[in-house]
């Protein structure tokens, strides 16, 4: 079917950056992974202030080795779409786990649960994750404690 939609027509810019990120993503699947990094950063950069598309390709940069730029992605997609998701949790401690910078994701979410008070509740549970990876079981413990007295937050 991709090859099909290939040979279409091309209508409109967002027609191009569907095919630049499901280019990445196929290629990134296949494990071809220069091409799958250069197609995500065409999509991303047709779409500068996505935040769901920086999150959803960050996974190919991981894979491709390119751990900054995704942890990068990652942490802009936490932090730059008011319609915060959830899901947006997984990229960023995906991205923290290959680059094993722990203790830096204890103070980025330590951070960002003071900036963010709308959604405490996840940045807690993503601190849950930061603070065992880091041997604080006793912080672990309190945001735990914390998570089950917050508010969800409100869906998108």
């Amino acid at each position: 079917l991709w090859e099909e939609a290939e040979k279409l027509e091309k209508k409109s810019r967002l027609d191009e950056w569907y095919r630049h990120w499901f280019t990445a993503a196929l290629n990134g699947y296949r494990g071809k992974r220069q091409v799958s990094v250069t197609e995500a950063r065409i999509a991303t950069s047709m779409a500068p202030y996505d935040a769901l598309s920086h999150n959803d390709l960050s996974w190919v940069l991981r894979e491709a080795g390119e751990v900054d730029e995704a942890l990068e992605w990652a942490k802009f997609s936490v932090t730059h779409d008011p319609n915060m998701y959830k899901f947006y949790f997984n990229a960023l401690v995906s991205s923290y786990e290959a680059e094993k910078k722990w203790p830096e994701a204890v103070a980025f979410g330590e951070a960002q649960v003071i900036k963010d008070s709308v959604h405490a509740k996840w940045w807690y549970d993503f601190l849950v994750t930061a603070y065992v990876m880091t041997g604080q079981t006793d912080k672990a413990t309190d945001a735990r404690m914390k998570i089950k007295k917050l508010p969800e937050p409100p869906e998108p």
